[in-house]
């Protein structure tokens, strides 16, 4: 039988093409319908690309850091080397949580599902948001729903996933994870620190500005403590103070107390804030937010690297306090112009004598009132 001349000629074209090092031919859409059909598919991704370019680079001026950025860029894209994603790329690994141990580990467990988590959600008032996110239907529309959220909870629930993708990494490598309320409060701490160094590049860009520090109240649904430490060296004697308030500056509980023997000015700030929020759960007092000048003391209870030194029992004291009867908890570091009541209330504390009483529930003393009273006023602004 004869053989037809038009055997492969395709396949045979290519390979030759191929060997010779030519461009292999193109295959010609011939039906005019299909191409009037690609150029309205290129002419839809065109647009469709242009909105989703203005997607990302909203992601990319987030005021965080680059690998915070980078973070939830890799969120939103559901790349993150979550155990589910690992299999799904070939590998044979325990696809269980290695936070709870309980379910398979995919974007929609890790950060919203594991019982866990959830606790961090509602540590830091975000249930309501946290419910909403699980209606959604990709990593990408979560991801949308944040950025269009007032900037002080984006930020919050930012600071949020970061710190739980950091301690479930902990977790995942065989180290001990973090505890829910360390979680959460260092993404209070982040979160706060991000609004602050916004709040300072605002002012320093004016040429003249006015510098004023006083006390502000906290939300309506939540109460504002306010603790202080005093120390003295040479006696290792100390003191502490603390007041607590509602939205409109009304102070709710107050104390001042001598500490017969103390170790260091950082044990001093542990015992005020211990006494602080013992005094507020027995008060039945449940979501507060908590300043203090003393940077460290907020280190010492929101990590471990404090709990080998002196005051170690009483930050861990703390953290299990706060854990087992406080809703909400926030921290913030403030300066002592806007923590001057407890300062105040700090070193009255060593005036008193051991029978008198060391904790006030409203009404307070009259002194007390005039300090909460100057509070509200704050000190003069200076240029």
């Amino acid at each position: 039988m004869e053989t037809p001349s038009h055997t492969s000629p395709p396949v045979a074209d290519y390979c030759r093409q191929r060997d010779t090092g030519a461009q292999p031919r193109l295959i010609v859409l011939e039906d005019g319908r299909e191409q009037k059909k690609a150029r309205q598919i290129g002419s839809t991704s065109s647009v469709d690309t242009s909105a989703v370019g203005n997607f990302w680079s909203q992601i990319w001026k987030i005021d965080c850091t680059p690998k915070v950025k980078q973070f939830i860029w890799r969120f939103a894209h559901n790349s993150l080397p979550l155990r589910m994603n690992i299999v799904r790329r070939g590998m044979e690994i325990d696809t269980h949580c290695p936070m709870c141990w309980r379910l398979d580990e995919d974007g929609g467990h890790c950060f919203l599902k594991c019982k866990l988590v959830k606790k961090c959600w509602q540590h830091l008032n975000l249930e309501d948001v946290r419910v909403h996110l699980l209606t959604l239907g990709s990593a990408k529309e979560v991801v949308r729903h944040i950025l269009c959220l007032n900037p002080d909870k984006q930020q919050l629930i930012i600071c949020l996933l970061w710190s739980w993708w950091m301690g479930r990494n902990k977790a995942n490598v065989g180290e001990q994870a973090p505890s829910v309320f360390e979680i959460a409060s260092r993404a209070s701490v982040l979160a706060a620190g991000i609004v602050g160094i916004q709040h300072n590049n605002i002012n320093n860009s004016r040429e003249t500005m006015r510098v004023c520090h006083k006390w502000n109240p906290p939300p309506a649904e939540v109460l504002k403590i306010n603790s202080d430490g005093a120390f003295h060296e040479k006696e290792k004697t100390g003191a502490w103070g603390f007041v607590v308030r509602d939205s409109d500056g009304h102070g709710v509980l107050a104390g001042s107390r001598f500490l017969p023997a103390v170790h260091d000015a950082l044990s001093a700030e542990g015992e005020a804030c211990l006494a602080a929020l013992n005094a507020a759960m027995e008060a039945g007092i449940s979501r507060v937010i908590v300043e203090a000048d003393s940077a460290n003391l907020f280190t010492a209870i929101q990590t471990t690297k404090f709990d080998q030194a002196p005051g170690g029992v009483i930050f861990r004291e703390i953290r299990e306090l706060l854990s087992l009867h406080f809703a909400m908890v926030r921290f913030s570091f403030v300066p002592r112009s806007c923590n001057m009541g407890a300062h105040e209330l700090a070193q009255a504390g060593f005036v008193r004598g051991p029978g008198q009483p060391f904790v006030w529930f409203d009404p307070l003393p009259s002194y007390v009132k005039t300090l909460l009273d100057r509070d509200l006023v704050g000190p003069e602004t200076t240029e």
